[in-house]
């Protein structure tokens, strides 16, 4: 089961609640993450990192920007991969995730 980037910061017992909206660089990870894991296409992007179209066209341009994502063409239809600054900067999330999900909780 894949979980969104804004849900590995959380401990279940302080879960935010619906109302409080991921920060850009959440987003963003969430979309490397849903690419990492297969989804190329925008519409299955926008479905598994639970974006609205708009937001979504947004932080795509913002990522092929920086380089972390390169668009390409599959058929007719628009996609995209990571590229290997993307995939570095994911791996490096993810570790910096890790570490604080493993962290003690403050005293």
């Amino acid at each position: 089961m894949s979980h969104s980037i804004s849900e590995l910061f959380e401990r279940p017992e302080n879960r935010r609640p619906y109302s409080v909206r991921r920060s850009q660089l959440e987003i963003q990870m969430d979309i490397l993450k849903v690419v990492h894991d297969g989804a190329y296409l925008p519409t299955q992007i926008m479905y598994r990192a639970n974006l609205a179209w708009v937001a979504l066209q947004s932080s795509l341009g913002s990522l092929v920007g920086l380089g972390l994502l390169q668009r390409g063409t599959t058929g007719a239809k628009r996609s995209y991969q990571l590229t290997s600054k993307g995939r570095e900067i994911l791996a490096t999330f993810n570790q910096i995730l890790e570490t604080v999900r493993t962290a003690p909780p403050p005293v």
